[in-house]
């Protein structure tokens, strides 16, 4: 099987195993010695004491281009246009291109993944759709950085679109006579210091 890239599981659940193939061509068996020849592209299923089915195309590859390639917030979201053919998504995130260490994975009944937290980095997000058979197709690779620390603080005070009328807040008036304005927030545990902007509009 030189040159040949097939994935090949066995559900825990329903006990059906599944044969997926991306590059070359294999030969999938049943339990009675039934065999059945799968070419690039195209992925079967066998339950258990049956012959494997008819070779059949597997899912499109979900398009990731859209995915930000700077994240700067948390929780981690992840959406995509949905893929024809696509009942869920298998979605996975590595630390590099090598492959070798997978720090999240999921799988998702809508086109987005969600997960709550990374350590600020570069990683490799990897999305397949996954068909009505559980079938998987295609990898599709998008590379992105999380840069969310220092998170924003959290406003209190003023409430967002609030406006404030300070009493003697009017125009020319000295501003020994302005009535102050607080302004509250929830301290960041990684913040030492605050920058506070206000606008007038």
């Amino acid at each position: 099987m030189r040159g040949t890239d097939f994935r090949a599981h066995v559900s825990d659940t329903d006990h059906i195993s599944r044969s997926e193939v991306l590059d070359g061509a294999i030969q999938a068996s049943g339990t009675r010695g039934e065999t059945v020849a799968i070419l690039a592209g195209f992925g079967t299923l066998a339950t258990p004491g049956e012959p494997p089915r008819a070779p059949q195309a597997l899912p499109l590859a979900p398009d990731l281009s859209l995915v930000p390639s700077l994240l700067q917030g948390i929780p981690l979201r992840f959406e995509w246009p949905a893929t024809v053919g696509a009942e869920r998504y298998h979605a996975q995130v590595f630390a590099d291109r090598s492959f070798e260490r997978l720090l999240l994975d999921g799988v998702f009944q809508g086109n987005a993944a969600n997960w709550p937290d990374l350590p600020d980095g570069h990683y490799i997000l990897r999305v397949r759709s996954i068909d009505s058979n559980g079938l998987e197709g295609a990898n599709a690779d998008r590379e992105f950085m999380l840069k969310a620390r220092p998170e924003p603080p959290s406003i209190s005070a003023p409430q967002d679109g609030q406006k404030i009328w300070p009493e003697q807040h009017y125009a020319g008036a000295p501003l020994t006579q302005l009535t102050p304005i607080t302004c509250n927030w929830l301290r960041n545990r990684i913040s030492l210091n605050y920058w506070s902007i206000c606008r007038n509009r």
